[in-house]
């Protein structure tokens, strides 16, 4: 599956497809620097915005249902300091991972479900972030301690890895058989370069052909046709962001219709993603998108 198509990186091709790329509008006037973090099998969709509260910025989080019209889940940790509570990711139980501020320089993770806030702390981290949760409940992410960023997933019990050579190494999400994907640094985000931990430990480069930097942020399970993706962003040679899937040996580049930027943060098993693009007027645009049978196309929120 998703580990021997990594093995396979070396003979890799870049494949194109077509897509329904669907707008997504936070229902708030006043949302600031939306952005779109998690995409469930459901098609359930984490996120985050800033608002105005009391005259300062704070961060909220939101679950956003894949009814017709959608309902939003405003997420503000009571344990937080009201400042910054971030939604990472979602399963298909509704559970929303992320992390919140408890005070200045205090982070934990954080796990949300039904209206009930949890806690997840690793031990020996001064930071905790909660990336990814799959559809059994793991979960994945990454910690701050003198001065670096470690890895970490939770399935029995937690384990945490670091990519040999790096100094960061972010992992971003989980799947259902326990793969991690993410990205890793020396220091430098320029230098970043996306990753597949399978679940035994071993680790294999995702990075899209030719591209100059590739970060990782997102990993399917495996759909009844034995298929699953990855999925993030890469830089090319004229310093251009673009969107990418990966999937058996196979790159496809997404860029939404005229766009100047697009990136993606989340994929599911029925081959849907989130992301965001520049418009031609230089405005930041969420999307969600769907495989299509014809041209790619970019339409209103359903």
């Amino acid at each position: 599956m998703f580990a021997m198509a990594a093995i396979a990186l070396s003979t890799s091709a870049i494949a194109s497809a077509q897509y329904t790329f669907v707008k997504v509008k936070v229902p708030i006037s006043f949302a600031k620097y939306p952005g779109l973090t998690g995409i469930s099998n459901n098609n359930e969709i984490s996120g985050n915005f800033e608002e105005q509260s009391e005259g300062r910025l704070r961060n909220v989080g939101f679950l956003r249902s894949n009814a017709k019209p959608a309902t939003w889940t405003y997420l503000i940790d009571p344990a937080g300091d009201d400042i910054f509570t971030y939604a990472s990711g979602v399963n298909s139980s509704g559970t929303v991972v992320g992390w919140y501020q408890v005070s200045k320089n205090v982070v934990d993770g954080m796990v949300y479900n039904g209206g009930t806030y949890g806690t997840f702390n690793v031990e020996g981290c001064k930071w905790s972030y909660v990336s990814g949760v799959n559809d059994k409940g793991a979960v994945a992410g990454f910690c701050y301690e003198n001065g670096a960023f470690t890895s970490w997933l939770n399935t029995d019990s937690v384990t945490t890895f670091s990519i040999p050579g790096a100094v960061n190494t972010f992992a971003e999400g989980i799947n259902s058989i326990d793969q991690v994907v993410g990205y890793w640094d020396t220091g430098n985000p320029d230098t970043s370069q996306g990753f597949l931990r399978v679940s035994h430990g071993e680790v294999y480069p995702i990075n899209f052909p030719g591209a100059v930097t590739t970060f990782v942020f997102g990993i399917s399970d495996i759909n009844s046709s034995d298929v699953g993706w990855v999925c993030g962003n890469f830089i090319d040679s004229a310093n251009n962001t673009h969107g990418f899937l990966y999937s058996d040996g196979v790159y496809t580049q997404v860029d939404v219709p005229g766009s100047t930027a697009t990136g993606i943060s989340g994929v599911n098993k029925n081959g849907w993603f989130i992301g965001a693009y520049t418009d031609a007027q230089g405005k930041s645009v969420l999307f969600y998108a769907k495989p299509s049978p014809g041209a790619s196309v970019v339409m209103d929120e359903e």
